[in-house]
């Protein structure tokens, strides 16, 4: 009584931009799933506190290798954020694309909790096209930095 069997019968609650799923041995992160292992989440009740507690999550882009039709990162904010930075970098440290900042259009509605999604085709801040080759992004949200290996292929 009183508890979820989350295994035959996970258990689904809407947050943010897509369904979150509660199960405690999911683990494979998979695109449409955020795994929560709060046992005491309650479809209809608001979790936003109990989820305030989860990490920020950086996900791996998809497709990877990336290409000429873009490549889709995806980030988890716990809770709405003060300041948010997303950038790609070299291998060697050097900033080619900056994808979000303060002056990015939408910026208010990419600080918010949940999931977000933004795309990056390929060219650099200078509008031209990157060399194939292996990147970085990076995700600073107020100061918790994530950092992901992409690789991108023309």
């Amino acid at each position: 009584e009183n508890q979820w069997d989350t295994i035959t019968r996970p258990v689904y609650y809407y947050v943010g931009n897509g369904l979150q799923r509660i199960s405690s041995n999911d683990h494979n992160n998979a695109f449409d799933w955020k795994n929560v292992e709060n046992k005491d989440l309650n479809p209809g009740k608001d979790n936003s506190e109990d989820l305030a507690k989860e990490p920020i999550e950086l996900y791996q882009n998809y497709p990877n290798p990336g290409n000429a039709t873009g490549t889709t990162i995806k980030y988890f904010l716990p809770k709405d954020a003060e300041e948010i930075e997303l950038k790609i970098y070299t291998i060697s440290g050097d900033i080619i694309k900056t994808l979000i900042n303060k002056d990015t259009t939408d910026y208010d509605n990419l600080i918010k909790a949940g999931f977000q999604i933004i795309k990056w085709y390929g060219e650099n801040d200078a509008g031209n096209e990157v060399q194939t080759g292996n990147y970085l992004m990076a995700l600073n949200v107020d100061g918790t930095i994530k950092v992901k290996k992409m690789t991108f292929m023309r």
